[in-house]
């Protein structure tokens, strides 16, 4: 009799569990929506460069992003986006050595630097009214660097920096931002944190000529953005 009634309270046990579940999803159900929207944004990236190559990459960079995202639940929500920078310039500079790698003549060089690819953002928001969100995003950045470099003198430096050229790389970012809505208008604005320590130079022809050159020519950066959106 005890085990028929203990049987009991775990069957009963287990059928409200599962009458909590199925009203949990039923709530969660609920709140799914569509709401996609589009827009464009300004971005402002500053970038650490790792040992001697603060000599030749630029470390600021602003870019133009065009994004397309939905929200699918009143808190969640993915983007997607395609961005491009403005080519940056290092001013000339002059060096003896790389990297331990000691130069026989002084050795110049000029670089420009860009950087154009793809991000993919999930986002988690909080409405503090009905015109303001707070969120946090989690996202994936494809960097493709461009490197142009302009190099003399009488080492053999000179040569292997013009040799550098960049690869495409993702890497992840994680940040979050403010966001004001307006009707069928929305302005928001982000700050990132991005794992650009795995950005990766083509080192390999360079190495032919100087062994001191690092894949991984930066460290950590921060992004941050303000844009204009428009609510289908």
């Amino acid at each position: 009799m005890e085990r028929v009634l203990y049987w009991r309270k775990v069957c009963l046990g287990f059928l409200l569990m599962c009458l909590i579940g199925t009203a949990n999803a039923a709530s969660y159900f609920n709140c799914l929506i569509f709401k996609p929207y589009l827009g464009i944004e300004y971005q402002y990236e500053h970038i650490k460069s790792r040992g001697p190559y603060h000599l030749l990459l630029s470390a600021n960079f602003q870019y133009a992003n065009f994004f397309l995202g939905a929200k699918y639940h009143k808190n969640f929500g993915v983007e997607i986006g395609y961005y491009r920078s403005l080519k940056t310039s290092q001013n000339q500079f002059q060096f003896y050595n790389w990297g331990g790698q000691l130069a026989s003549g002084i050795t110049a060089a000029l670089s420009r630097t860009s950087f154009k690819g793809f991000s993919f953002d999930w986002s988690a928001y909080y409405k503090l009214d009905p015109d303001f969100n707070i969120f946090a995003s989690l996202g994936l950045v494809t960097m493709h660097e461009t490197l142009t470099a302009y190099a003399t003198g009488s080492s053999d430096l000179a040569p292997a920096v013009a040799l550098l050229r960049g690869k495409n790389t993702t890497v992840p970012r994680v940040g979050g931002g403010v966001e004001y809505l307006y009707g069928h208008w929305g302005l928001r604005s982000r700050l990132f944190w991005v794992y650009t320590q795995n950005v990766k130079l083509d080192v390999d022809k360079s190495k032919k000529i100087v062994h001191t050159f690092e894949q991984k020519p930066y460290l950590q950066a921060v992004e941050a953005t303000v844009g204009v959106f428009y609510r289908f």
